[in-house]
Parts: C-alpha cells; sequence; structure tokens
C-alpha cells in the first residue's frame, strides 16, 4: 500500500502527503488507470472536501471517463472557490461534448475576460456574440498582430 493512501486511511495525512496523493492521482491518470486515478482523489476528497487539487483531479478523471455532468459538478465545486480561465476551459470542454452550445459559448466568452490579453480566446468568444449580434466590437473586429521589425 501506498505510505500516503495509509496515511490518508489513518487520518495523518501532512501537506507532503497531500502533495504525494495528488501526484499519485495524476500519474495514474496519465496512465490511463482512471480507476486508481478516481479512487486516490476520492480518498483526497474525503480527507480535504475543499482540495482544489483533488477536485480538479476528479474532473479531468471524469472528463476521460466521458462523465461530463459528473465533470460539471466538480467543476462547480471547484469554480465557488475561485474562478480561472483554466476552469472555464474545462466547463467549456464538458459542454461541447454534451451539446449544449450556449453554455459552451458562454463558458468561453468568461474564459475570454479572465485572459484579456490572449487574442485567440478573445476571437473565440467574438464569434460566439456574434452569433446574436453581441459581438465584442460591434462595428467590425481587428485581429492582427503587430511585429516590431522595421519600427526603429
Amino acid at each position: 500500500m501506498n505510505v500516503a493512501l495509509g496515511l490518508v486511511l489513518s487520518g495523518l495525512l501532512s501537506a507532503q502527503a497531500l502533495g504525494s496523493l495528488y501526484e499519485d492521482g495524476m500519474a495514474a491518470r496519465r496512465r490511463g488507470d482512471t480507476a486508481a486515478a478516481r479512487a486516490t482523489y476520492e480518498r483526497l476528497l474525503k480527507e480535504e472536501p475543499q482540495s482544489a487539487g483533488a477536485l480538479e483531479g476528479m474532473v479531468l478523471v471524469s472528463l476521460s471517463e466521458g462523465k461530463n455532468e459528473e465533470a460539471l459538478d466538480y467543476l462547480e465545486r471547484w469554480q465557488k472557490m475561485g474562478d480561472s480561465a483554466y476552469i472555464q476551459s474545462l466547463k467549456a470542454t464538458a459542454y461541447r461534448r454534451l451539446g449544449r452550445r450556449r453554455d459552451l459559448a458562454a463558458a468561453v466568452i468568461a474564459q475570454a475576460a479572465l485572459e484579456p490579453a490572449d487574442l485567440l480566446l478573445a476571437r473565440r468568444a467574438d464569434s460566439y456574440l456574434g452569433e446574436d449580434s453581441r459581438g465584442l466590437m460591434p462595428f467590425g473586429a481587428l485581429y492582427k498582430v503587430l511585429s516590431q521589425e522595421g519600427l526603429e
């Protein structure tokens, strides 16, 4: 039995052991062993119900297993701790797989708002907004990358 897992079961889990358990779960998921990853993150959530790492792990495992509604449930819990472009990106993935276009658009628009320097993301958000005539730039869109060459 993994030492970190033994500590979880005995209730003596340190911050270092929590990190080790998180890494064990990620390694299992990368190997394709979603059952082991799920068990690891469920134990971690039992020990630390507000663990963002455990919630992230459960989201990634759920998405890997095609359990998109379940992933959205974990994403909602995680988002209550603070929103991020990463969370919105994962929500967009789940919504796309579920065919929920309006929710997908909302997630992409929220992601773009959280990452204002990402012009590619802004363009994606603008295309969703343009579908209902509310584009980010109602008088046209400008997406041009300027080079510093020749500006001396």
